[in-house]
């Protein structure tokens, strides 16, 4: 619970900053700061969603990570202990595919192939916010990627109340999560989102 407060606390802090402080540094447009506004509860929904799905080991981890570690000399959002002399962080401590900067950034554990211990390595996961194209018995499509469904894909409502396939329909703005599975992209789980730009 230490832990949750703790984050909620920093998230609370940052958008304080930047909806409040950040902005009156200049006079922004009125449509401006209710689209950062927007777009920082958006982040902050996606970062909580990451953070949840870590184990207790790897929520520790990052919270110390980022505790004992805000220098960052470049200015990159990458701490220092985190980047090579060259100032890239381009190294993978954990060989999933995905760079140490990267899962930095993404809320995920370098040092874990499968941060939220679900079976599937970090570099193939995925998290996608878009609007249905199409969908099938067999698939959804956004942009133009297809998601395959299987008898395992969870469909929630805006409540994360479970529903059927038939509750999404064609033009719906989504948030999806799922995994590589060999070339194709198999959708775990798909829900409501608001954040979609047309």
């Amino acid at each position: 619970m230490k832990t949750r407060s703790a984050v909620k606390l920093f998230l609370v802090s940052l958008s304080f900053f930047l909806v409040v402080v950040s902005p009156s540094f200049a006079a922004p447009n009125p449509r401006s700061v209710s689209s950062l506004e927007r777009n920082i509860l958006r982040l902050q929904k996606k970062l909580a969603r990451k953070f949840d799905r870590l184990s207790a080991a790897g929520k520790l981890k990052v919270i110390e990570s980022r505790i004992g570690s805000s220098d960052d000399s470049d200015s990159d959002g990458v701490p220092d202990n985190l980047e090579s002399s060259s100032g890239r962080c381009d190294s993978d401590s954990d060989d999933d595919g995905v760079t140490d900067g990267d899962e930095y950034s993404n809320g995920t554990d370098p040092n874990d192939q499968d941060s939220d211990d679900d079976g599937y390595n970090d570099g193939d996961e995925f998290e996608v916010h878009g609007i249905i194209a199409a969908k099938d018995g067999t698939s959804i499509t956004i942009g133009t990627t297809v998601y395959l469904i299987d008898g395992s894909t969870e469909y929630l409502d805006e409540n994360k109340n479970p529903v059927t396939f038939d509750f999404y329909m064609a033009g719906d703005c989504v948030n999806i999560e799922g995994h590589n599975q060999s070339t194709d992209k198999i959708l775990e789980k798909i829900k409501p989102d608001d954040d979609c730009v047309s």
